[in-house]
C-alpha cells in the first residue's frame, strides 16, 4: 500500500468513510444530547441565579425588622415587663414591625429573653415556648453578637413548622439581655420559590453542611439531599438521580445552597430513530468516498509527477527549468512557486558570482593604493633627504610608521580590531606630518567599549589620506579629527577636516554611491565598494561640508565583535556544507 500514492489515497478515503459510518450516529446524538443539557443547564442557572436574588431580597428583609426589633426601646424594655398594658404596646410594636407585605403569615417573630424564653410572638395561639441558650440557635447568636444567624432549624427541638431559623441577639453594656427569632416555615419558602421553578423542575435548599432545609414534594421522594450530601463529603460524582439531572448554586454569604432537579426528556426511541438516519446517511457517504478517491487520486499524480521532473533537472544544475502551470488550485501556486524560486536562485548565483568578483576586485586595488609607488617613493625622499640633511631622529620614525603600514598591507587578515586600524591611521599620520612639516595636527577619540569592535582592514586611511592631501593642502593650520561612537546598533566614524570642503558635484556623488563615477576617486570607491559587499545597501560612505569650513565623511557600519563573526563564520560554512 505505501509503494503507491494512488492506492494509499483510495483506502485513505475508504477509511474515512467507515470511520464516519461508525462515529456520525454516536458523535450527532451525543451532540444533540450535549445540546439540550446545554440549554437544560443554561435555564436550571438562571432559574437558581432568580432563586438566589428572591431569597436574598426577602432574607434582607427579614433582616432589618430584626434589627429594627433590637433597636426598638419599648420592645426590649418589655423583656422583664410584668404590667399587661406595657406588654400589650410592646405586642401592638412588633406587630408593627414585623408584619409587611413581604413577611407576612408564615414567617413569625419571636422575641426571647436572655434565658431563653418567649415573652413576645407574631404568632396566633403561639404556646410561647423556650429554647435553650447553651446550643443551637440562640447559643450562635450570643457567640457573634454583631451578626444576624441563619440556622437550620431541623435542628431544633422546638422547631415545629420552621425550616430556617434567622436570629440575632440583644446586646446591652456588652450583656446578652434577650434575642429575636425568625421563623420562616416550609410553606414560606414555597410561597417564596415556587414561582421560580413553576412545577416543571424541582427545588431543594441545603444548609452549609448539605442537610435538607427545604424541598419540593418530588425532591424529597426521591431524596435528592441525600445524594448531594454523599457527594460533597464522600467524593462522589454523580449529578443524576433516578430520571433527574440537577444542578446547584452556592449563596456564601447565608451558608446555604440551591438545587434545581430536572427531568430528562432525550428518550431511547428519540436515540434509536437518530441512530437509523445517520445509519443511511453514512452509507451514502460510504459510497461517494469511493468515487471522490479514485477521482482525486489520478487528478493528484499529474501535478506532483512534473514537478518531480522539474526538480530532477534543478538538481542536476539547470536553473532555468519552468513548470508554466496554469492551474488555479494548489498544485498551480506550488509551480508558480517553483518556477518562482528557480529565477531567484538562478539571479541569487549570478549576483554572487558577481559580488565575489567585485569584492575580490575592491582588495586587490586597496592594496594597490596601499602600495601607490607615488607614496612610496615621497616616503623614501623624505627619509633619504632628512638622513642626509639633519641627522634627526625623525628618520626612526618614517622607517617604522611605513613598516607597520605595509605589513598590514600585505597581511591575510581581512578584518581587524578598531584599535588596530586607529593604529595604522596614527602611524599613517606620523609620516604625512613628517612630510608635511607639522602643518596640521591630529586627535582621535575612541571609546574604550569599541576597541574591540571587528571592522575591515584599511578603510579609515583613504578617507584620512583624502583630507591631508586635498582638504588641508592650502593650509599651515591644518586640523584632522576622527571621533569614534556608537549610534542606534551602529558604529560611526567620523572624519572631520577644517580645510577646503568638498565640491558639491563630489559629495553628490559620494551620497548618492554612483559606483561609476566614483570609480576615478579609489579611496572612496574602494572603501565603500568593500563595505557594501560586507554589509548590505544601508552601510557605507556619506559626507557633508561644515558651515565653518572643512568636511565631515561619517563612515556607518553594524557593531561586530570577534565572538559573533566566529559565530557567522560558523553558520556560513554550515550552510555551504548543506
Amino acid at each position: 500500500m505505501k509503494r503507491s500514492f494512488k492506492t494509499e489515497l483510495f483506502f485513505s478515503f475508504l477509511f474515512i468513510a467507515l470511520i464516519t459510518l461508525l462515529l456520525s450516529g454516536s458523535f450527532l446524538i451525543s451532540a444533540v444530547q450535549q445540546k439540550t443539557e446545554y440549554d437544560y443547564e443554561k435555564k436550571s442557572a438562571q432559574q437558581l441565579q432568580e432563586a438566589e436574588e428572591v431569597l436574598e431580597r426577602f432574607f434582607g428583609k427579614t433582616e432589618q425588622i430584626i434589627k429594627g426589633i433590637l433597636n426598638d426601646k419599648r420592645i426590649t424594655e418589655s423583656l422583664h415587663e410584668t404590667d399587661s398594658w406595657a406588654v400589650k404596646k410592646a405586642y401592638n410594636r412588633l406587630f408593627s414591625l414585623a408584619v409587611t407585605e413581604v413577611t407576612r403569615d408564615p414567617a413569625v417573630f419571636r422575641v426571647y429573653d436572655e434565658s431563653g424564653r418567649c415573652v413576645l410572638s407574631t404568632a396566633e395561639a403561639d404556646q410561647m415556648e423556650s429554647l435553650p441558650v447553651y446550643w443551637g440557635i440562640l447559643k450562635e447568636a450570643m457567640t457573634h453578637p454583631d451578626q444576624v444567624i441563619l440556622h437550620n432549624a431541623t435542628y431544633e427541638v422546638n422547631s415545629k413548622d420552621a425550616a430556617i431559623y434567622m436570629a440575632q441577639a440583644m446586646v446591652s453594656d456588652d450583656s446578652c439581655i434577650g434575642f429575636v427569632i425568625a421563623d420562616i416555615s416550609d410553606r414560606k419558602l414555597e410561597e417564596i420559590l415556587k414561582e421560580i421553578h413553576a412545577g416543571e423542575s424541582e427545588m431543594v435548599v441545603l444548609d452549609e453542611f448539605w442537610e435538607e432545609i427545604y424541598s419540593t414534594e418530588t425532591a424529597g421522594q426521591i431524596d435528592l439531599a441525600s445524594v448531594l450530601h454523599r457527594q460533597k463529603f464522600y467524593g462522589t460524582q454523580e449529578t443524576r438521580k433516578e430520571d433527574f439531572t440537577y444542578y446547584t448554586r452556592e449563596i456564601p454569604d447565608r451558608g446555604l445552597h440551591l438545587v434545581i432537579g430536572k427531568r430528562d426528556v432525550f428518550s431511547d426511541s428519540l436515540k434509536r430513530t437518530m441512530v437509523l438516519v445517520l445509519f443511511a446517511l453514512a452509507g451514502g457517504a460510504l459510497l461517494l468516498s469511493f468515487i471522490v478517491a479514485r477521482i482525486l487520486s489520478s487528478r493528484l499524480m499529474s501535478p506532483l509527477e512534473s514537478l518531480t521532473e522539474a526538480m530532477g533537472k534543478v538538481r542536476e544544475g539547470d536553473l532555468s527549468v519552468q513548470m508554466n502551470s496554469s492551474r488555479p488550485d494548489e498544485f498551480g501556486q506550488l509551480a508558480r512557486d517553483f518556477d518562482d524560486m528557480t529565477k531567484a536562485l538562478d539571479v541569487y548565483v549570478k549576483l554572487r558570482s558577481k559580488q565575489q568578483q567585485e569584492l575580490s576586485d575592491s582588495n586587490i586595488a586597496m592594496m594597490q593604493a596601499q602600495l601607490n609607488p607615488h607614496f612610496l617613493y615621497n616616503t623614501l625622499d623624505s627619509i633619504k633627504w632628512i638622513a642626509k640633511a639633519n641627522h634627526v631622529p625623525e628618520l626612526a620614525t618614517l622607517s617604522s610608521s611605513l613598516a607597520k603600514i605595509l605589513r598590514a598591507s600585505i597581511s591575510a587578515d581581512i578584518f581587524v580590531p578598531l584599535s588596530d586600524e586607529i593604529s595604522l591611521v596614527n602611524y599613517y599620520v606620523d609620516i604625512q606630518r613628517i612630510r608635511f612639516s607639522d602643518k596640521f595636527s591630529f586627535d582621535a577619540e575612541v571609546p574604550m567599549e569599541l576597541e574591540d569592535v571587528i571592522v575591515p582592514k584599511l578603510i579609515l586611511q583613504p578617507i584620512v589620506e583624502n583630507a591631508i592631501v586635498h582638504g588641508l593642502k592650502d593650509r599651515e593650520d591644518g586640523y584632522i579629527f576622527l571621533n569614534v561612537y556608537e549610534q542606534d546598533k551602529r558604529l560611526i566614524i567620523d572624519v572631520e577636516d577644517n580645510g577646503c570642503g568638498m565640491d558639491e558635484d563630489m559629495l553628490q556623488t559620494l551620497n548618492e554611491r554612483d559606483r561609476e563615477k566614483l570609480k576615478g576617486h579609489i579611496g572612496f570607491y574602494n572603501v565603500d565598494t568593500i563595505i557594501r559587499l560586507h554589509y548590505g545597501l544601508n552601510y557605507g560612505l556619506h559626507a557633508r561640508n561644515l558651515k565653518e569650513g572643512g568636511v565631515r565623511v561619517t563612515v556607518e557600519l553594524p557593531v561586530r565583535r570577534a565572538e559573533n563573526m566566529i559565530t557567522e563564520d560558523q553558520n556560513a560554512e554550515n550552510s555551504g556544507d548543506r
